[in-house]
């Protein structure tokens, strides 16, 4: 079965688990980006940089599906090629951040990245990135408010577990595109973000068979009712995806 562009978009969101030695910890999103420069292809998990804190006492986490040994299981496809994964027993794989960790230059730039391409070289994990042609250049785009949009991610750290699979959910964008919103390179959305849904990519659906669907931006806030209130009002902000091809474009240059 050719799996669609959303369905895609499941299979490369990642839950990042975060640890300390005192038991303290938490959960974020993340997805994975091949980036391709000077011919050479490096794997980065993508996030934001509240979420993926360069501590050296905080230890990461993801959780990726398993290569299927015996040809069972789900099926995964598209033009090129076919695998089968084992949707039941997913590998816990520790992120290396000592030497792989890229924050973006602008500190009020909600994004971070690792290096993780050791993790294509698996023979026992499937991975199904994203690649830099589908990232939206903001500069050359033709959004428009109210356009809809999905993300995908962990809310409130809800997951199917038993199949290690985010939830996929839909909102629209609520500010005007081309200008940055406060003056940040931030756009909002129309949606109720909460705990656990920063760092979920954010797609809009293309136009034609070349480009099915842009990455658009990255979750990393949600609006509440005054300054103190819980009370969540149903708008996400969101780094817009231009910021990374500075940021990935950094990180590759760094490694070379």
């Amino acid at each position: 079965m050719l799996i669609s562009w959303q369905q895609a978009a499941l299979f490369n969101t990642t839950l990042i688990e975060a640890s300390t030695p005192s038991g303290d910890g938490w959960d974020g999103t993340g997805f994975f980006v091949v980036w391709l420069q000077d011919s050479c292809a490096e794997l980065f998990l993508v996030s934001n940089r509240h979420v993926l804190e360069n501590a050296v006492d905080v230890g990461y986490q993801v959780t990726l599906h398993r290569k299927s040994s015996d040809g069972s299981g789900l099926t995964l496809s598209n033009k090129h090629q076919q695998v089968r994964i084992d949707p039941y027993s997913p590998i816990k794989v520790p992120l290396k951040l000592e030497g792989n960790y890229y924050s973006h230059s602008n500190p009020l730039v909600d994004l971070a990245c690792v290096r993780c391409t050791d993790i294509l070289e698996r023979p026992d994990t499937v991975v199904v990135p994203l690649s830099q042609k589908m990232i939206l250049d903001w500069g050359a785009s033709s959004l428009f408010p109210s356009q809809p949009v999905m993300f995908v991610g962990y809310p409130d750290s809800i997951r199917d577990q038993m199949h290690n699979l985010p939830i996929a959910r839909t909102g629209s964008i609520a500010s005007l595109p081309y200008v940055n919103f406060d003056g940040q390179p931030n756009f909002l959305i129309d949606a109720q973000v909460w705990p656990g849904s920063s760092g979920s990519p954010v797609f809009v659906q293309g136009q034609g068979d070349d480009v099915p669907f842009s990455l658009v931006g990255v979750i990393h806030a949600t609006r509440r009712k005054g300054d103190q209130s819980d009370t969540n009002i149903g708008i996400g902000y969101a780094v817009k995806s231009s910021e990374l091809f500075q940021l990935l474009n950094s990180a590759t240059r760094q490694n070379v």
